[in-house]
């Protein structure tokens, strides 16, 4: 009997030895995507605005800011939306080549939406 339970607590400790591998190997991998979506988001707005594009952001913390491959102005996730979006219109128009990356789902008072593209 008490050679049965020492094999049953090695065959425990010996599987969540197992899956905490796994996890850290396999299960990551697979979640990160779904975890931090900013990586292919951020990929996908470097494409559709080209290599001259300068990127800014409303509505979004700075976890876009680390996965960026452009240049790119936040406009303070602490600040109001409208101020968000005011302070974005007005750097939009300062320069060509710029564009505005932000949440989908939200009333802008500044922007047409037709003229948006969803990345993601």
């Amino acid at each position: 009997f008490k050679t049965r339970t020492v094999q049953a607590r090695y065959t425990f400790w010996v599987a969540l030895a197992l899956t905490w591998v796994w996890y850290s190997v396999a299960g990551y991998t697979l979640l990160n995507p779904v975890r931090t979506p900013a990586k292919e988001i951020m990929s996908e707005a470097q494409k559709a605005i080209g290599k001259d594009g300068e990127l800014g952001l409303t509505l979004f913390k700075e976890q876009f800011l680390l996965f960026s491959p452009v240049s790119v102005t936040h406009f303070s996730y602490l600040s109001d939306h409208k101020e968000q979006e005011r302070n974005a219109w007005l750097w939009l128009q300062e320069k060509p080549n710029r564009y505005i990356l932000t949440q989908g789902g939200n009333e802008m008072e500044c922007f047409d939406a037709n003229k948006a593209k969803k990345l993601g």
